[in-house]
């Protein structure tokens, strides 16, 4: 069914709501909509949805002209939240704010009169007082001003339930309301010559947090058939491993902890190449194709079921061990995968009370 009072193409919106929009609180966001049709009657809302469900108090969206309708609204809390458009006909409130006006310009008080006698007799079913206020609009014993000045009084009394017609509502759309390092953080990549290990990573961290850095990023920590074990190869163990070259999940638990003490974040590379000696190959071989020099990539035509459970199973492990940001790699074979678990993965970095960078993707904001 076509709404009376259709809107069209609420924006922000992003491959039709697919992604969700990003502000960090207090960060203004600009809401705008096609509202249909453009005449004085029409009314429109914006209404934000917190991550605990509870709908905020509506903000009016403000005519600009062209059909056109904005409004800036704001974010309080970090989460996911949505946002709709409402939008209804007000022929009553339209009516009494134009009828001094055009009292003043020339029309004539009785029939302008017995117009919105006709209007505030239309709500009658949904408030009773409306039938007294529309025989007296029309008692022509009493003078105008006094009639006109009760019907005003009556209208500026209406609750919006009442005074609003033909009520209509747009679909939800994602809002991710992200702490303030989402928007704004420097990085330090480490590289073959920053360190040795992840023990001797820990001891530079109070350095790096020293020179202004917010986020600290490592490179896949994996067992790799790369000869350098920082080098991001074709890895040769789970993606939840540590190589043994590197230190062990201990020295990741403390390098964290580290971090976190003096005010950093910590971020961590994905990366999806393997070697034939992966245990993932001879477990599910249905996952991957060829790629050259003895390597496998993940096969986007494949079973992305099975693939979404494995990645969500693995940066959930990494999230449990204070990881609260990740750079992915090749993400075009794993480009729904991925987005299909990046706002289950959000909400988990979220609960573990870090920051909220962008949890999961190539793409950052």
């Amino acid at each position: 069914m076509v709404a009376r009072v259709p809107v069209l193409e609420v924006r922000p919106c992003l491959d039709r709501g697919r992604f969700p929009a990003k502000v960090v609180p207090g960060e203004p966001l600009r809401i705008e909509a096609i509202v249909l049709p453009d005449d004085l009657e029409v009314g429109a809302a914006v209404v934000l949805t917190d991550p605990e469900g509870k709908a905020r108090a509506p903000v009016p969206l403000r005519h600009l002209g062209d059909h056109l309708w904005s409004a800036t609204v704001t974010t309080d809390v970090v989460g996911d939240w949505t946002y709709h458009v409402e939008s209804w006909q007000e022929p009553l409130r339209s009516w009494a704010a134009r009828v001094v006006s055009d009292i003043d310009g020339g029309a004539d008080a009785e029939n302008v009169l017995a117009h919105g006698s006709a209007l505030v007799l239309g709500i009658g079913d949904r408030d009773p007082a409306a039938l007294q206020v529309a025989e007296d609009l029309l008692d022509d014993a009493a003078p105008a001003h006094e009639r006109l000045a009760e019907a005003l009084a009556y209208v500026a009394s209406l609750p919006d339930e009442i005074g609003r017609l033909h009520v209509d509502s747009t679909d939800p759309l994602p809002l991710r309301v992200d702490p303030e390092r989402a928007l704004v953080g420097a990085w330090y990549e480490l590289s073959p010559a920053s360190t040795s290990d992840l023990a001797t990573v820990t001891e530079e961290l109070a350095r790096v947090a020293a020179l202004g850095f917010d986020v600290v990023r490592l490179p896949p920590l994996h067992p790799s058939a790369s000869a350098d074990p920082w080098d991001a190869g074709p890895a040769t163990g789970e993606h939840t491993s540590v190589d043994p070259r590197l230190g062990t999940v201990d020295d990741v638990l403390e390098l964290v902890e580290q971090a976190h003490h003096v005010g950093l974040e910590v971020a961590l590379e994905l990366a999806w190449t393997i070697s034939s000696s992966h245990p993932w190959l001879a477990q599910h071989p249905s996952w991957f194709v060829p790629a050259g020099d003895d390597t496998w990539r993940f096969d986007h035509d494949g079973d992305t079921g099975a693939t979404y459970a494995a990645v969500l199973d693995m940066v959930t492990t990494w999230i449990g061990r204070g990881i609260s940001a990740f750079v992915v790699r090749l993400l075009d074979e794993l480009q729904d995968v991925v987005d299909g678990a990046e706002a289950r993965i959000h909400r988990r970095v979220l609960r573990g009370g870090r920051s909220g960078i962008p949890g999961v993707g190539g793409r950052g904001r």
